[in-house]
């Protein structure tokens, strides 16, 4: 009965510790993206928030990393992967507070600088 009860208890050790590594792992992800106003860590960032989109699907941090994520692709004139993600961000966590943010901005990412709309002349599905 106890060896029962061990490995049991073991695998659930084992997760509620992964998911204070999450968490922490997402903090200094968050540090480093609102330090980053140069731009320096871009890359790196961008890796990462993507790492922990697909390795922590379930995470409550989910709309906060769509948001960084988007704009970071944004700052790095990927303007089509940007639009992609805040879309998938409105579209999954409607009621978030990173929705209600990028939901405000918007229309002034998809118009500003020649961005999706404008691009080279070309024709969007957002024109």
């Amino acid at each position: 009965m106890k060896s029962i009860l061990i490995y049991f208890l073991i695998p659930f050790c084992l997760a509620a510790q992964q998911g204070k590594d999450n968490d922490a792992y997402f903090n200094f992800l968050e540090q480093i993206y609102l330090e980053n106003s140069a731009g320096f860590y871009n890359s790196f960032l961008e890796n990462e928030l993507h790492k922990q989109l697909n390795m922590f699907p379930e995470s409550m941090n989910q709309p906060q990393i769509l948001h960084m994520l988007a704009d970071i692709r944004y700052q790095n004139k990927r303007i089509p992967a940007a639009v992609v993600t805040y879309l998938r961000l409105l579209f999954q966590f409607p009621q978030s507070e990173s929705a209600l943010q990028v939901k405000k901005d918007f229309p002034e990412i998809l118009d500003k600088d020649g961005g999706i709309i404008r691009d080279s002349g070309k024709c969007h599905p957002f024109s």
